[in-house]
Parts: C-alpha cells; sequence; structure tokens
C-alpha cells in the first residue's frame, strides 16, 4: 500500500496544474505534464496544502452523503453501493471546488505579482435579460 499511495501523491503534486495548462494554454497531455512539472518545481509543498484541502473535502462530503444514503435505506445489504454512490455525489459537489482551487494554483505560480482582486473599478457585466427588458419598454 506504502508503495502505491506514495509515488501516486507524488505523481499528484507533479500534474496537479495540467488541466489548466491544457486549457489555458492550450498544450497537449504530455508538454501539459512537462510543464506542470516545471511550474510545481520548488513549490511542491504549497500545492501538497491545496491537493491535501481539496481531498479531505472529498472525504468529510463522501462520508457524509455515504451516511445519509445508509441511513434513508437502513436494513440495506449492500454497503458498498451506498458508499459508491456517496464516493459519485461527494466527486460531483467537490469537483467545481478542485477545479476552482487548482486555476488558482495555476494563476499563482504562473502570475505571482498579480493581485487576485485587481485595483480599480472593474466594469460591470452586461446582462443579456436586462438588454432585451430595455428593447421591450
Amino acid at each position: 500500500l506504502f508503495l502505491f499511495i506514495v509515488p501516486g501523491v507524488l505523481l499528484a503534486i507533479r500534474w496537479a496544474v495540467a488541466t489548466p495548462i491544457v486549457m489555458l494554454e492550450g498544450l497537449g497531455p504530455r508538454a501539459a505534464m512537462r510543464r506542470s512539472r516545471e511550474l510545481v518545481e520548488g513549490h511542491r509543498k504549497d500545492v501538497f496544502v491545496v491537493l491535501a484541502n481539496i481531498w479531505i473535502r472529498t472525504l468529510i462530503a463522501w462520508l457524509v452523503f455515504t451516511f445519509l444514503i445508509l441511513g434513508f435505506a437502513s436494513g440495506t445489504s449492500h454497503p458498498g453501493i451506498a458508499a459508491w454512490f456517496g464516493g459519485v455525489l461527494a466527486a460531483a459537489l467537490v469537483t467545481p471546488y478542485a477545479a476552482h482551487a487548482l486555476n488558482v494554483v495555476y494563476y499563482r505560480l504562473t502570475e505571482p505579482d498579480t493581485p487576485l482582486i485587481p485595483d480599480g473599478h472593474v466594469p460591470a457585466w452586461n446582462s443579456v435579460w436586462r438588454e432585451h427588458d430595455a428593447a421591450e419598454s
């Protein structure tokens, strides 16, 4: 077990920002994994903290959903199915958070001097519905 978990965690750290690289830089999978390794170099501890945060949140959500499912289906003879379904629900809940967290890591690694919240006034987004309502009036 130890021989699989430690290398898996190290590879997860190494390739943590590969998906944002594919999406934002347009690189292919192999080039993105190579670039991710370059970006993470020297920041492994920080990336591990973010990944651990994601994994802990996923674990908590999985436990909550699994126990809720087992509570509603009391007397079930298939707790493995409840655990699987709880994992599916937990992954669906935590995946948007994970994607956002890893995008923040990507931007902090590629543009460390750019502020997270820009200074000054940010122009407001014009809603399509607001324009539609104004045209009808």
